[in-house]
C-alpha cells in the first residue's frame, strides 16, 4: 500500500494553499467547487467519495471522476515600520503555479445494499517561498544583530502529501445511508527552512471517516466525520552556514510529527425544483492538533530540539452553493465560501502569511452523453489584510496582503 501510494503521489507536480484556513484545500471537485463546496448534502456524483461516502449508496452502478485544480497565490508583506530597511517598502513571495490532481471511483453493486469507493486527493498541502525576497525575515541581516531572532527567520516552507480513503457505504433504507473508511496519509514532502537550518522530512499516518446521508424527496441532509492523522516524519537537517563546532553544510538526521486535524461537515441540500439545486454546509475543523512543531536533531543533545509554539484555533467555516440546469446539458453553478483563519496575532508567522478569506466561485458542466461529463470551476480567494504590530521576532511585524484564483477541471465517467 506505501508503496503504491508514494507512486500516486508522484503524479503531483506540486501543490500549495491559498495561504488562509491553516493549510487545508476544500477544492475537491470542480461540479462541488463551483458550488462553493457545499456537497455534504448532495454527494450524488464520485466525489461524494471525499465529500461525503454515504452518498454512495444512492448512486448506481461504477463511475469515476478525475479533477484537476490550477491554483495561483500571491503573497506579499508589507515593512509598514521601517525594520528591516525603508518604511513602506513592499517584499513579495515567489509566485509559482500548483498544480493538484484528484481521482474518485465508487461503485455500487447490484441487488445489493452495499456501495464501496476510492477517493486518492489532496485535502492539506502548503507551500511558501519567501527566498531571494529581501524580506526582513528572510536574511541573515537582523538576526545577526539579535542572535536569539535566528530560529525565527523563513525563507522556504512546504507540505506536499496525498490522502488514499477506500469506505464502503450501506443502504440503510430508501432514505438512509451510512458510511465508514480508513484514511492514509502519506507526507512526502515537509520542508521547514530558515537561512540557518533547511529541515526536510517524510512519513505518514492512518485514521478513519464515517458518514449519514438522509433522503427525502429534493431534501438532503448529510453529516461527515474525517478522524486526525498523526504523522511521524524524519529527515535531515542541513546547516548552510555551520553550527559551532561543525563547519558549514553540516547535517544530521531529525525528526518531527505533524498531527492533520479532525473535520465535521454537516450539510444540507434542496432540489427546489427540476432546474435549481441549493446547498450549504458548516465545516469545523480541529486545528488545536497543531499546537507546537518540534524538530529534534539527537546527535545534537539539547541544543538539537527545536521548538515553536503554533497553538491554533478551531475554526468554522460556512459555505453556500446553486445549481442552475440552463438544459438537459449544460449546468450553471455559483457559491460563496466564509472560512476563518485559526492563527492568532500572538502565534502568527510567515510560514502562512494569511487570514480569514472568502471564496467567490463559479462553475460550468456540460454533458457529452447519459455517460460523460465536463464541469469547469473558477474561484477567487480574497483574504483580509493582516497587520501585525506585536510580533516577539519583531521582524514579522508589518502588513500582509494574499490572494488566490483556483481553477478546476473534472471529467466524470459512468461505465
Amino acid at each position: 500500500m506505501k508503496k503504491i501510494c508514494i507512486f500516486l503521489a508522484a503524479l503531483v507536480v506540486g501543490m500549495g494553499s491559498a495561504q488562509a484556513g491553516g493549510f487545508f484545500i476544500g477544492e475537491q471537485g470542480a461540479r462541488a467547487e463551483g458550488m462553493g463546496g457545499a456537497f455534504t448534502g448532495v454527494a450524488d456524483d464520485p466525489t461524494a467519495a471525499w465529500f461525503n461516502p454515504a452518498g454512495i449508496a444512492f448512486q448506481e452502478g461504477m463511475s469515476g471522476t478525475l479533477n484537476l485544480d490550477i491554483i495561483m497565490p500571491n503573497n506579499e508583506y508589507t515593512d509598514t515600520f521601517g525594520i528591516g530597511g525603508p518604511a513602506g517598502r513592499t517584499y513579495k513571495a515567489k509566485q509559482d503555479t500548483f498544480v493538484v490532481p484528484h481521482g474518485y471511483l465508487i461503485y455500487n453493486m447490484p441487488d445489493s445494499a452495499l456501495a464501496f469507493s476510492l477517493a486518492i486527493n489532496t485535502p492539506f498541502g502548503l507551500s511558501t517561498d519567501w527566498t531571494g525576497s529581501g524580506a526582513p525575515f528572510s536574511t541573515t541581516a537582523l538576526a545577526a544583530v539579535i542572535p536569539p531572532l535566528a530560529p525565527a527567520t523563513v525563507t522556504f516552507s512546504r507540505i506536499e502529501m496525498v490522502n488514499v480513503n477506500p469506505s464502503v457505504a450501506f443502504k440503510v433504507n430508501e432514505n438512509f445511508s451510512i458510511a465508514a473508511g480508513l484514511t492514509y496519509y502519506n507526507v512526502f514532502n515537509a520542508d521547514l527552512d530558515n537561512p540557518f537550518l533547511r529541515f526536510s522530512g517524510n512519513g505518514d499516518g492512518w485514521g478513519y471517516n464515517l458518514a449519514v446521508l438522509y433522503r427525502n424527496g429534493g431534501l438532503g441532509i448529510g453529516a461527515s466525520y474525517r478522524s486526525q492523522v498523526k504523522t511521524d516524519l524524519s529527515g535531515t537537517g542541513l546547516y548552510p552556514l555551520g553550527l559551532a563546532p561543525f563547519p558549514p553544510g553540516f547535517s544530521t538526521a531529525g525528526s518531527t510529527s505533524i498531527t492533520f486535524p479532525d473535520m465535521f461537515n454537516f450539510g444540507v441540500s434542496y432540489q427546489v425544483d427540476p432546474s435549481l439545486l441549493i446547498s450549504a454546509d458548516v465545516d469545523w475543523v480541529n486545528w488545536t492538533t497543531y499546537d507546537r512543531l518540534v524538530i529534534v536533531q539527537p546527535a545534537l543533545g539539547a541544543a538539537g530540539t527545536l521548538t515553536s509554539v503554533r497553538n491554533w484555533n478551531s475554526t468554522v467555516a460556512f459555505r453556500v452553493g446553486m445549481e442552475w440546469s440552463l438544459d438537459d446539458d449544460q449546468k450553471l453553478r455559483l457559491g460563496y465560501v466564509f472560512d476563518p483563519t485559526p492563527i492568532e496575532t500572538v502565534y502568527f508567522t510567515p510560514r502562512i502569511p494569511g487570514n480569514d478569506r472568502q471564496l467567490f466561485n463559479i462553475g460550468y458542466g456540460y454533458a457529452f452523453d447519459d455517460k460523460t461529463s465536463l464541469d469547469l470551476a473558477y474561484s477567487y480567494v480574497l483574504l483580509s489584510d493582516r497587520t501585525q504590530t506585536a510580533s516577539a521576532a519583531v521582524f514579522y511585524n508589518g502588513t500582509y496582503k494574499a490572494n488566490a484564483h483556483i481553477i478546476a477541471a473534472s471529467l466524470t465517467h459512468h461505465f
